[in-house]
């Protein structure tokens, strides 16, 4: 299935691989699977500008913001529309939040030859802009008269009064526009009114780039005002008309992988020195209730299509290479010995004696004995995922302080090596000291309760 990381950079284009996001994840300030910094359980993620460096909305760039994309397409089963931001009050001082959220429920299928080695789950997108605090602004549609209307390069640095931009393009009779703002350009001894604007599409949706448009009555009709980079599944949402309740869509409500989900919801939390700040971010959580996901996550079907793995063995050691000959030389992985590759990254090679050998870049060869190779792109077991099963409760408080939660965090400790350094040391003491605040009697019963966030 067509899947997409939860965030773009800052010019709108994608994340290019899997490290490049989790590097930005791990240092979001709060908010990370699978306790938060607070020492309470979190079973999600937070996406802030720290990730998502464009994806904050506001009036000042409504022509570069950058909405989240959906992670994979589904059907919408659930969501939350606020009417306005949600308030508190902290010290004479006012609290923001947003419960605005959208819950998709989506299917994956590695092979339509076996679909009963399927897999449903879903994806809760929490705490997102709410609609009221989108920019309305001023739309126009092309004239008949206008058709062929000349569209003008947008750099950012235009001056009024200055020549007008140089053309770029067309718009045809019938095409609409929103204009984000108007500025006066000289054009044939003139110096008439243009807007900076983008196309919008079928669904209302801002498209493309922007640039400079003449808005003159006689090439452009104004067609009231539009909430500018409202998501689709939200315009779909705000026609059913329920705010400030969850609500399940009354018709079919779809959505694709890399669809506009909405920006960060502006929290106006408590700060240092008794003062408030602005934080804005979204919670992620992907959950499934599948009884057939430990099965899929160990390939009990056998899929062998996709791509290819290779799983790096512990203290694997380096070695050159010329020609057909392989030197041991004193380096070994010294990064995360967990470490799986795409193959593709890592091309390898067959010696005269039958051996295979992998290149890990930068003149470092593997040999393929220190490797666990052609791991399938779905044997997720063999991939790093792991199931940790609890018989089902109808209570979610009380599994936070049930013995999965222990197995769990037991496992994370193990996992980061605490041996290889002092970052890996922290990181497995953290999780180590949750375990004993959890099991206060030392029994191997988890007794302490966990507090959840509110």
């Amino acid at each position: 299935m067509k899947i997409c990381f939860p965030a773009r950079k800052a010019n709108g284009k994608d994340y290019s691989t899997l490290d490049d996001m989790m590097a930005l994840v791990g240092r979001e300030p709060h908010g990370t699977w699978l306790a938060g910094t607070n020492g309470m359980w979190h079973g999600g993620i937070h996406i802030s500008r720290e990730s998502a460096p464009a994806s904050f909305l506001t009036p000042e760039n409504v022509d570069s913001a950058v909405p989240l994309p959906f992670m994979a397409g589904g059907e919408v089963v659930a969501y939350r529309l606020n009417s306005e931001y949600l308030t508190d009050s902290w010290l004479g001082q006012t609290l923001q939040y947003s419960s605005t959220f959208v819950l998709v429920k989506s299917v994956c299928t590695p092979d339509p030859d076996k679909p009963d080695n399927s897999l449903e789950f879903y994806a809760l997108y929490l705490g997102l802009t709410p609609p009221s605090a989108f920019p309305a602004l001023q739309c126009y549609q092309v004239t008949a008269r206008g058709n062929g209307l000349r569209t003008r390069h947008y750099s950012g640095q235009e001056k009024t009064g200055e020549p007008a931009p140089v053309p770029t393009g067309e718009l045809a009779t019938g095409q609409k526009v929103a204009v984000l703002r108007e500025n006066r350009f000289g054009l044939d001894g003139h110096i008439p009114t243009f807007g900076l604007a983008r196309r919008l599409n079928k669904h209302d949706e801002m498209t493309g780039k922007a640039f400079w448009v003449s808005v003159d009555p006689l090439y452009m009709t104004p067609v009231g005002k539009h909430t500018v980079h409202l998501p689709a599944w939200m315009q779909q949402a705000m026609k059913e008309g329920t705010y400030d309740a969850v609500v399940k869509p009354a018709s079919r409500m779809t959505v694709a992988a890399g669809d506009a989900v909405g920006f960060l919801g502006e929290d106006i939390v408590p700060g240092g020195l008794n003062k408030t700040e602005t934080d804005p971010y979204m919670h992620i959580e992907v959950l499934s209730t599948d009884d057939r996901l430990p099965d899929f996550l160990r390939n009990a079907a056998g899929v062998t299509g996709g791509e290819k793995y290779l799983h790096i063995r512990p203290e694997s050691s380096l070695y050159t290479r010329s020609g057909d000959t392989f030197t041991r030389t004193s380096g070994k992985v010294r990064k995360d010995i967990h470490k799986i590759l795409p193959q593709a990254k890592c091309p390898s090679f067959t010696d005269s004696a039958g051996k295979r050998w992998f290149d890990i870049g930068q003149g470092a060869w593997l040999s393929g004995d220190d490797v666990k190779a052609d791991i399938s792109q779905y044997d997720l077991k063999n991939r790093g995922f792991s199931a940790f099963e609890q018989p089902a409760t109808a209570s979610m408080e009380k599994s936070l302080h049930e013995n999965w939660v222990k197995s769990a965090f037991n496992h994370l400790s193990e996992w980061v090596r605490p041996e290889r350094g002092i970052r890996e040391k922290q990181v497995s003491n953290y999780y180590q000291a949750l375990i004993r605040k959890m099991d206060l009697n030392h029994d191997g019963v988890v007794e302490h309760k966990i507090r959840t966030p509110g």
